[in-house]
């Protein structure tokens, strides 16, 4: 289901009914999103499960950055707005984000038992099981004190504010404010087709190369997820950083001609 910033980049009822023909068999919903750091509210989920109770389709939910959601006291779930809908959930999490563990590889699961049985089967016949430090380290992030992701999450909120404070006006440039996750997906389709310093930046791709060579900022082009003319941002970094590289491509918006 392609969607767009003027519907904040969630998908509609109406949207996912129009999707949901005889050849489908999984409804992958992932709140707060990656690239774009949309969060769904519990009215909005409720309007999806409307649509989803009358079609048998599983329905992965990918929870990975539910603890990173800003202006809200927790982030609503599918689950909870919907529990009739609990044996065709499957939910996803993982150490990665929340721990700062992305190179451990460490994912969950929860689901009905046979959906459960099935993957530690197919898991264990692919990658065997996970390596002992690894399960180690989850241990010990998952049942230490969880203190420091509420202070993470302090953070990324006061990061997050302060580089839409800096790219508010930005020529060229539009972009849905994120309510979760640490990514800011930026629209650069105006500043596609226009030249700079006389080069013609044709494409996301060229635009993403063009500022890493020329301002040393890196983003992600958004082809790479599908929206082409649009690139990622994530603000997780060390906060000065972030700062600076926004400042880097306001002003490298404000050289195209």
């Amino acid at each position: 289901v392609r969607c767009t910033a003027h519907s904040g980049y969630k998908m509609s009822p109406q949207a996912l009914e129009q999707a949901l023909d005889e050849q489908v068999r999984v409804v992958l919903l992932n709140s707060p999103a990656n690239p774009t750091g949309a969060v769904y509210s519990a009215e909005e989920l409720l309007g999806l499960a409307q649509v989803l109770r009358k079609h048998d389709v599983w329905i992965i939910c990918d929870d990975v950055y539910q603890r990173f959601v800003y202006d809200m006291d927790s982030c609503p779930d599918l689950l909870t707005v919907a529990p009739d809908l609990a044996g065709r959930i499957i939910k996803i999490d993982s150490v990665s984000k929340l721990y700062g563990m992305p190179g451990w590889r460490v994912g969950l699961l929860a689901a009905d038992r046979r959906i459960a049985d099935a993957v530690t089967t197919l898991n264990s016949n692919s990658i065997s099981n996970l390596p002992a430090p690894a399960a180690a380290a989850a241990t010990a992030a998952l049942e230490g004190d969880q203190a420091f992701s509420i202070a993470a999450r302090q953070r990324l909120a006061g990061q997050r504010e302060a580089l839409l404070e800096v790219l508010r006006g930005a020529p060229l440039l539009r972009f849905c404010e994120p309510a979760g996750a640490f990514y800011l997906f930026l629209d650069i389709g105006q500043a596609l087709g226009r030249s700079f310093r006389g080069q013609v930046i044709g494409d996301d791709e060229s635009f993403c190369d063009v500022l890493l060579k020329e301002f040393g900022v890196a983003l992600i082009p958004g082809s790479f997820f599908g929206a082409a003319g649009h690139a990622r941002l994530s603000y997780s970094g060390d906060a000065g950083k972030v700062l600076a590289g926004a400042e880097r491509i306001k002003t490298f918006l404000g050289e195209f001609a």
